[in-house]
């Protein structure tokens, strides 16, 4: 193994570490946020699921953006974009999921969340890695 590569694994470690923190506290936040909206606001679980997972948008950009991808160059009508793309494809799959599970299957609403949400964030660590953020390995590869 060259150092070059050790380098690259180095960094796709921190960066998956530092992902799994702020992936966390992203979860945490969103999940409170469809508790909130269905147990104590008392709105349908598609809606208090949607409103939370807009919640969540801004913190994740930035703390994906600044704090796991080191990315603090400009940009940010492009990064946001393809950001905000991939958060409304996701979302779709969220709602596509949630109804089956909930409605069709009489699953918990929690319960598909925090699946919905495992699979979220692995789709999203590969697709911000490889195509949104500009991560910095030493080299010019992306990866």
């Amino acid at each position: 193994m060259c150092l070059d590569e050790i380098q690259v694994n180095d960094n796709i470690q921190r960066h998956l570490f530092r992902y799994l923190l702020a992936g966390a506290s992203t979860a945490l936040l969103c999940w409170g946020c469809v508790w909130v909206f269905v147990e104590v606001l008392g709105l349908h679980y598609l809606v208090s699921t949607n409103l939370a997972t807009f919640c969540a948008y801004f913190y994740s950009y930035l703390v994906n953006k600044i704090f796991v991808f080191d990315d603090k160059r400009a940009g940010h009508a492009v990064k946001g974009s393809k950001f905000l793309t991939l958060q409304f494809s996701l979302l779709l799959f969220t709602n596509v999921f949630m109804f089956t599970s909930v409605s069709l299957f009489g699953i918990h609403y929690m319960i598909s969340v925090v699946v919905i949400s495992v699979v979220n964030a692995a789709i999203s660590f590969a697709v911000m890695r490889l195509a949104i953020f500009e991560v910095d390995s030493g080299r010019t590869e992306r990866f």
